[in-house]
């Protein structure tokens, strides 16, 4: 049994991910690490630098080509070798107390013929957690598939609306669907395996929860570690950067200047302390809970660049 992990790195210095943490945490479990990219955004020599294993898959990214983020995936994915296919973005870490337990399910799935492996999120704002989402039942996504040429990344039709553009044909994605959306060419249709295992079962579903209940579960279950809002700066300044191509793609606006958006892509987010303070304020106010968040040890250092009152250096 053998397992590749991949992503798409589109400017993931200038974003301030923690790809390094993501990269490695991804290798613990993978065999290799295949990663879409553009020259014009990232140098590949930051990823190889990580570790011998990962494997940079250069292409041209055409902003202009509908589902060009699938098309990427897929790239990448593509080029695994793996009897599985582990999928990782940019601001997604393994806990180091999960790799064996994500090991072993994948040897659970393979033995019972089973094509996917689910595994809940963790996304947090600072260490603050929102029961709401992370108690929620679709908290959760077959991060893991099996390596078949039939699995891929595509929009599938009827998660495409059509609106007056010249841009993409009219083409934009309907409300509830993803961007990044998984295709299964026996079913024309978002692939989901709807007797995928979970690393861990019987999670804590508190009808009240508190903070107790939310280090329980982290501390003993597994997920996806997501840092895309733990610095409300940081993500503010990522939405300012990709805005013009997510107004299009979500039918926000008719219109996709994509000049503008490469050199916003090549701009390097600068954390701002008032911003990231008043983002965490609302996140409170939405009953957010503060917890003892143990996180995985290969982001620490990201953490500490990332902190309130941190510089962003």
């Amino acid at each position: 049994m053998t397992i590749s992990a991949y992503n798409l790195a589109i400017g993931v210095k200038q974003r301030r991910y923690p790809y390094e943490a993501v990269i490695k945490s991804g290798l613990r479990v993978a065999d290799e690490f295949c990663i879409a990219y553009d020259k014009r955004f990232d140098d590949p020599e930051i990823f190889t630098a990580i570790d011998s294993r990962v494997r940079p898959i250069e292409m041209n990214i055409d902003f202009l080509e509908w589902d060009f983020i699938c098309k990427a995936l897929t790239t990448a994915r593509r080029a695994c070798n793996g009897d599985w296919c582990l999928y990782l973005e940019m601001d997604e870490v393994i806990h180091e107390k999960d790799y064996d337990k994500i090991l072993k399910a994948v040897d659970v799935a393979q033995k019972g013929n089973r094509e996917a492996i689910n595994i809940k999120y963790l996304c947090m704002y600072q260490d603050y957690v929102l029961p709401k989402y992370f108690f929620a039942n679709g908290n959760r996504r077959q991060k893991l598939t099996i390596n078949k040429p039939f699995i891929y990344h595509k929009t599938s039709d009827y998660m495409i609306g059509k609106m007056d553009s010249a841009i993409w044909e009219g083409k934009f994605i309907k409300k509830g669907y993803d961007s990044v959306a998984y295709y299964d060419e026996r079913t024309s249709a978002w692939f989901h395996y709807p007797n995928a295992c979970f690393p861990d079962e019987n999670y804590l579903k508190p009808e009240n929860p508190k903070r107790e209940d939310i280090e329980y579960n982290t501390e003993n279950y597994t997920y996806i570690w997501h840092y895309t809002r733990y610095n409300h700066s940081r993500k503010t300044g990522q939405g300012w950067q990709t805005g013009k191509w997510q107004d299009r793609v979500y039918g926000r606006s008719a219109i996709f200047d994509v000049e503008e958006l490469e050199g916003n892509l090549k701009e390097t987010i600068v954390l701002n302390k008032i911003l990231s303070q008043n983002g965490l304020e609302h996140i409170k106010s939405k009953g957010a809970i503060a917890a003892n968040l143990k996180h995985p040890n290969l982001v620490s250092g990201w953490i500490k660049s990332m902190g309130i009152d941190a510089n962003g250096e």
